[in-house]
């Protein structure tokens, strides 16, 4: 009855969001049941698997999606912190070891989650992590053994290498509100033309 109404009603059904397209996608439509007085063919919703965030954690397979937002940004500075000494808001890290970091033009004001310490980045092309508190407009990350990272050294936050999921599991928040919190960066849009074209 549900979905008879919702076929008659609405003018078509809605089965399947970003979880349901990716954990099902061999679903056949028909096991629904029959429906009488059909006027639309039956839809799904994707959502945040339009942006390239798997919305099924933990799944194992990334590579149902492809990333099409990325956030980034440079080192702005350099600053070398002896073992033993601190660093950022509430001396929240506390250096293990002569310890280089570098500073992000990136903060919570921009959309980065301001408890995502231990959050994987990439700095040149090279694996660290966020360390110490995220600040307002910058935050810090261990470049210690990254020798070539040098002011301007290009910083992925999240993207094609660093996933967007992941941040969000060290942050204790979702995919989804990181990319609803983006603010005051500058946009770059890419077109991709399809190989009909």
């Amino acid at each position: 009855d549900v979905l008879q109404t919702l076929q008659s009603e609405v003018g078509g059904l809605s089965v399947a969001n970003s979880a349901g397209i990716l954990a099902w996608q061999t679903i056949q439509i028909s096991k629904l049941g029959p429906l009488e007085h059909s006027r639309d063919e039956t839809w799904a919703r994707p959502g945040i698997m339009l942006y390239g965030a798997d919305p099924i954690l933990n799944s194992g397979d990334e590579s149902q999606v492809q990333a099409v937002m990325t956030l980034s940004s440079e080192l702005i500075a350099i600053q070398q912190v002896n073992k033993g000494e601190s660093a950022g808001y509430s001396s929240l890290f506390t250096a293990e070891r002569d310890t280089r970091l570098g500073v992000v033009a990136c903060g919570y004001a921009d959309g980065y989650p301001r408890l995502a310490t231990g959050a994987p980045v990439m700095v040149s092309g090279q694996f660290t992590q966020v360390v110490g508190r995220v600040s307002m407009d910058m935050l810090f990350v261990d470049i210690t053994d990254i020798p070539q990272a040098e002011i301007g050294a290009e910083v992925e936050l999240w993207g094609n290498k660093v996933l967007a999921n992941t941040v969000a599991e060290a942050a204790g928040t979702s995919a989804y509100e990181l990319f609803c919190n983006v603010k005051r960066a500058s946009f770059a849009y890419n077109t991709v033309k399809s190989n009909s074209q």
